[in-house]
């Protein structure tokens, strides 16, 4: 008897329960139900337009891109000019060598005006006693400089030594480029390229200049020349006193000086 009572309580219990949840889950689902509801107003009721009220424009965010994310081509970036190459360093001139050349004793000598000859290392210029005139020669050997390029010459006297009383016919000792090969009569005809004229009163003297070294560069040019060759005379023939008076010059006192490169 006891457990049908016990029964009948826990039964009724368990349908107390049961309606008490259905009733409870009843109204959650009507507040759901409210929720969505609420939800679809809310969207039905979006504008249109911007949040400030201006017209949607007529491209979607879809069709636009993000902010941000629209880049710029990157442009290329230019080559740099190659540097010009550098010119190349002109070659550097070669350096000048330089030769002092004595007057040969063996072709240079004297030749009076009646047509003696007289070869030797004493080269005299002057009178004489019978009043002729004598002219002196001088020959630098250039045979080993064929083909060289004259860049500068000189002819230096070292000695002139003077007798007797030159001064009282002539003033001047005039020096020209004359070639003539080998001592005869007929080298005291006139002629000559004029280089100087030395005053009669000078104990030394040097010639330079571009008449020189255009002369003496034509001699280099020419292998069939191996001599420089020069003629010296007094600018007036004779005092006539009966005595010699006149120039002495002796070979190894006359150097021919060149600078030259090959």
């Amino acid at each position: 008897m006891r457990k049908n009572k016990l029964y009948v309580f826990l039964s009724i219990l368990t349908i107390i329960f049961l309606f008490g949840t259905a009733a409870i889950c009843t109204q959650c689902g009507a507040n759901i139900d409210k929720v969505v509801e609420g939800l679809g107003d809310n969207i039905d009721e979006e504008p249109a337009g911007d949040e400030t009220g201006g017209e949607q424009p007529s491209g979607t965010e879809s069709d636009e891109a993000p902010p941000g994310d629209e880049t710029e081509p990157e442009e290329e970036a230019e080559e740099p000019e190659p540097e010009p190459e550098p010119e190349p360093e002109p070659e550097p001139e070669p350096e000048p060598e330089e030769t002092f050349i004595e007057a040969s004793d063996e072709i240079s000598g004297h030749v009076k005006e009646n047509g003696s000859v007289y070869p030797g290392s004493y080269v005299h210029i002057s009178d004489t006693t019978a009043g002729n005139q004598v002219k002196g020669y001088l020959s630098f050997d250039i045979s080993e400089l064929h083909g060289k390029t004259v860049q500068d010459a000189e002819i230096n006297f070292i000695s002139i030594e003077s007798f007797n009383n030159p001064e009282s016919f002539a003033s001047a000792l005039v020096v020209k480029v004359y070639n003539y090969i080998r001592l005869d009569p007929s080298d005291f005809a006139v002629g000559g390229v004029h280089l100087a004229s030395i005053p009669i009163s000078a104990a030394s003297y040097t010639i330079s200049g571009d008449t020189l070294k255009d002369e003496l560069q034509e001699v280099l040019d020419n292998e069939v020349r191996d001599y420089f060759q020069i003629k010296l005379g007094l600018n007036a023939a004779t005092n006539g006193d009966g005595i010699s008076d006149g120039i002495t010059i002796h070979c190894h006192e006359a150097v021919l000086y060149i600078s030259y490169t090959d």
